[in-house]
Formats: C-alpha cells, structure tokens, sequence
C-alpha cells in the first residue's frame, strides 16, 4: 500500500473510532440517525447521491475511494 494511499485508510479509520465514541454514552443526541438500520440507511443513500452532492457543491468527486467513504460516514449521522 502506498504512503498516501494508507494515510487515506488511517484517516477513514480514525473518523470511524471518533463516530464510535459519540456512541460512548447511547445514541447521540445531535445525530439525526441514532440508530444502525437509520445510520445505514442514510450511509448508503449518501454513497448513491454522491455524484449529485459534490456536483450541487461545484466540486469533482474524489479520485480517492477513501476519501469520499470517510465524507460519507461522517455525512451519514446527519444525513435524510
């Protein structure tokens, strides 16, 4: 694996840990998804609109797959 390439993979896993201690107490208050089925319901409607969100925001898609997950993830606690 590349340098760059396991930096993006580093970064991804470190979002993924900080969305796991939101969860430390119960479900986070300020998440619009506080549930598994609802968090990966609007994981995968945020993978399927992807093309639209970075177009509506005047920016290409990421070349890097890790990239556009880790948005993803983020994006999906909040995401309708």
């Amino acid at each position: 694996m590349t340098d760059s390439r396991s930096a993006e993979l580093d970064r991804t896993i470190a979002v993924i840990h900080d969305l796991l201690a939101d969860w430390s107490d119960g479900p986070p208050e300020h998440w619009e998804n506080a549930s598994v089925p609802r968090y990966l319901e609007a994981l995968a409607a945020r993978l399927g609109s992807c093309d639209g969100f970075y177009a509506n925001q005047g920016e290409p898609v990421p070349w890097n797959g890790w990239e556009v997950l880790r948005e993803a993830i983020q994006a999906a606690a909040i995401y309708e």
